[in-house]
């Protein structure tokens, strides 16, 4: 089977159907940003910074990171940059040792190479993200409005500080799936048969 790696718009129901292929399957999940914080961790970045993250915080911690290096000094700049370089390694391991589902971190562009399966998760009605994330974070619709605008503003600069590309793009990925149109359930069938598929 082909790896998979995941990109979606914060509350489209992205890491719902990643735990749903990664459950029905029994392949590892990466969401956390486990991998990023160890190599944080190995180029000595100060971990009051990171400890305490959340997992759906991770996304953002190589982007700040990188800002506040390219604001400061070339060797905070170059320790950046290693971080990452140490993130894809470590990924790309991951890929080699057993099929996955990763979730956001560039996996669809760290692993272009490795014949991985990819998709890009999201909602055509707004609406739809802020009631899901109203009912995931027990907020307002206000602050869901607000809080979807914010994390999708980090996901989005996060991948075209590291990538150069547009994280809407589709023509980076295999395919999109709209949870506006298409239930979860369902979008997890389809990655399933996706990711089921042999290389070659």
């Amino acid at each position: 089977m082909n790896s998979i790696a995941v990109e979606s718009e914060y509350g489209s129901g992205g890491s719902e159907i990643g735990q749903l292929i990664s459950t029905k399957l029994g392949l590892p999940y990466y969401y956390d940003g486990k991998a990023l914080i160890k190599a944080a961790k190995g180029f000595q970045f100060p971990m009051a910074l990171l400890k305490n993250y959340e997992t759906e915080e991770a996304n953002r911690i190589l982007y700040c990171l990188a800002l506040v290096a390219k604001q400061t000094d070339f060797e905070n700049a170059s320790k950046t940059d290693e971080v990452f370089q140490s993130m894809q390694k470590t990924i790309k391991k991951l890929d080699r040792q057993q099929t996955a589902v990763f979730m956001g971190h560039c996996a669809n562009a760290i692993l272009c190479d490795r014949g991985i399966k990819s998709v890009f998760i999201y909602a055509s009605d707004p609406y739809d993200r802020i009631k899901r994330i109203m009912q995931r974070k027990n907020i307002s619709e206000e602050q869901a409005a607000v809080t979807m605008e914010q994390e999708d503003g980090y996901r989005e600069n996060y991948y075209k500080f590291w990538t150069k590309k547009n994280w809407r793009d589709w023509n980076s990925y295999d395919m999109a799936l709209n949870t506006s149109k298409i239930p979860i359930e369902r979008c997890a069938e389809i990655l399933i048969k996706e990711i089921q598929t042999k290389k070659g």
